[in-house]
């Protein structure tokens, strides 16, 4: 009997930690559709923007609406730039130093733009548990120089070890999410006051207040 229940705990804590990796892995999922879409919105946000302001000119004289227009116009192109940015923080693929590439230009530039984002989001980094699960770890040559290498490495684990595993990168993954969520939080605070923004500059196009 103790056995049984020792192999039923062991069942339920290995349905646990699955459920719990699977969750995580569909917030992860959620989160960068969101910023996927707030992104899009952004993007429409601006199209609409230089839908309204194509037909202004400079006035001879400044009146209220031009002066609010002018007031109004760096805020709102400014507050649309921080909603991609977050954006661009969420999607942002987390890659270990080892793995980028670096030679030509374009892919200093790239990396200068991703060090950036990364000292300006501070995102979860990869380092920590769940070795034989992580792909920066599985795809490390030096660390299993044939496919075979990490089947035995697998196969060599204790259930416990495993189990261990499983955990420790749940722990992980749900820190990337709170920092994914983080980030569409603010990307969608963004795009709200950006479309509030565009809203005023809506109605002093046509100049409501003239």
């Amino acid at each position: 009997m103790g056995m049984q229940r020792h192999t039923d705990d062991d069942g339920e804590r290995v349905d646990f930690l699955t459920h719990t990796h699977s969750y995580l892995q569909g917030q992860i999922n959620l989160a960068d559709a969101k910023a996927a879409v707030i992104t899009g919105l952004a993007a429409g946000l601006f199209v609409a923007y230089r839908e309204v302001t194509k037909d202004w000119s400079p006035a001879s004289s400044i009146d209220l609406p031009t002066a609010m227009r002018g007031i109004l116009q760096l805020p709102f192109l400014l507050l649309l730039a921080m909603t991609v940015i977050h954006g661009y923080l969420v999607l942002l693929p987390r890659v270990p130093d080892a793995f980028r590439r670096t030679g030509t230009r374009v892919n200093f530039l790239h990396r200068a733009l991703e060090v950036a984002a990364r000292r300006f989001s501070k995102q979860t980094d990869l380092d920590g548990g769940g070795g034989l699960i992580r792909w920066p770890e599985i795809a490390n040559r030096s660390r299993y120089p044939t496919t075979w290498d990490y089947a035995e490495a697998v196969r060599r684990s204790s259930t416990d070890g495993l189990r261990t595993e499983l955990a420790e990168h749940c722990a992980i993954l749900a820190r990337i999410t709170a920092d994914k969520f983080v980030h569409v939080g603010l990307a969608l605070n963004y795009l709200v006051l950006a479309g509030f923004t565009m809203a005023v500059l809506t109605l002093l196009g046509q100049r409501l207040f003239s």
